[in-house]
């Protein structure tokens, strides 16, 4: 982002709280085994893992 001169240093994960996955149709993991960690989801709600690398390790 700082390429296009935005700055996301404030920015933080957000943690999903089961009222959010209640009303989600859609989870993208990111990095990692963050597919492995992510919570078991309501019945109809997909899940897709985006597998990047992870910037905290580089």
């Amino acid at each position: 982002m700082a390429e296009l001169d935005i700055d996301i240093s404030a920015q933080e994960s957000t943690r999903l709280t089961d009222e959010m996955l209640e009303r989600a149709d859609l989870v993208v993991t990111l990095y990692g085994h963050a597919d492995e960690h992510c919570p078991v989801l309501p019945a109809g709600t997909r899940r897709i893992h985006w597998p990047l690398p992870d910037p905290a390790n580089e």
